[in-house]
């Protein structure tokens, strides 16, 4: 299904059951998740250090998502950390306030034979130019990206940091999401310190 997570394709059909439960087509019905909503565009936080010494830059790193609506970019928001944490709730005003900052994002692969299958031109593929063999739009609706960045300045003490996708049309992950139970798109965070 090209507008939906992989996991959400049929792979074997072995009864049809009609029933009017709404768990029968939502395993997560219950976890925040809708299956029938379009592939979102989001960004994920790889796993990290819980120290880093003090002058050095705190590397960030995780991959996006970019889905129907298609990636501008990712961007970080580093902030103190209470002790002990505490969630960001989603009407808290930090929100409003937050600084975030741009990461880079992975440049395409120059030669895409070994990216695509034996025999396959990236000329001949859609979302691709016929003549240079290059992708039209960087990054490819979806697919995936690695995105980077090195924080630098931080004071010792205990952070979080977050980050998030921002599609073509301008909107910041989670949005849109006009309810709740709109597509899996929360935010992840990360707990570190400096010392």
């Amino acid at each position: 299904m090209p507008w939906s997570h992989g996991f959400k394709s049929i792979k074997w059909l072995q009864r049809i059951t009609l029933t009017n439960d709404y768990k029968a087509n939502d395993t997560y019905a219950e976890k925040n998740n809708d299956p029938e909503s379009h592939l979102k565009t989001a960004a994920y936080l790889d796993d990290m250090p819980k120290q880093f010494p003090a002058g050095e830059p705190v590397a960030l790193s995780g991959m996006a998502i970019s889905g129907w609506s298609g990636l501008r970019r990712v961007e970080y928001w580093v902030r103190p950390a209470e002790s002990p944490p505490v969630p960001l709730a989603d009407e808290d005003p930090a929100w409003e306030s937050a600084q975030w900052q741009e990461c880079a994002l992975a440049a395409p692969p120059r030669d895409w034979t070994n990216v695509l299958p034996a025999g396959i031109s990236a000329r001949e593929v859609l979302g691709f130019d016929p003549a240079s063999g290059q992708p039209l739009a960087w990054p490819l609706r979806y697919s995936m990206v690695a995105w980077s960045a090195a924080v630098r300045g931080l004071a010792p003490g205990q952070y979080e940091v977050r980050a998030r996708a921002v599609d073509l049309n301008g909107f910041a992950q989670p949005e849109p999401r006009p309810m709740q139970k709109a597509g899996k798109n929360g935010i992840q965070v990360r707990r570190f310190q400096v010392v």
